[in-house]
């Protein structure tokens, strides 16, 4: 997606087999991309892989407005990835 739009992107979850190790659990994640240019030509992706259960722990840990508010992420296609009342989610 950074390659062809020149923007950083949070892909959609998706779930992570680990190449079907049955002795590993799926875990369900997102990525944060970003294009690397080189002298302003496209010269790559660098990206990170994060799972939505450390997400959900770190959002749900702000609590901006001296403790009365609260935080959300939501994708660009309205899958609520973390929020403080869990059952939002997915």
């Amino acid at each position: 997606i950074p390659m062809t739009s020149g923007r950083p992107a949070v892909i959609e979850p998706y779930l992570e087999d680990f190449d079907n190790d049955p002795t590993k659990t799926p875990v369900l994640m997102t990525s944060a991309v970003a294009p690397v240019r080189i002298g302003g030509q496209p010269a790559g992706v660098a990206g990170i892989d994060i799972a939505l259960s450390d997400l959900q722990r770190s959002v749900t840990a702000v609590r901006p407005y001296q403790g009365t508010g609260a935080l959300s992420l939501v994708t660009a296609e309205g899958q609520v990835l973390a929020h403080a009342q869990s059952d939002w989610l997915g």
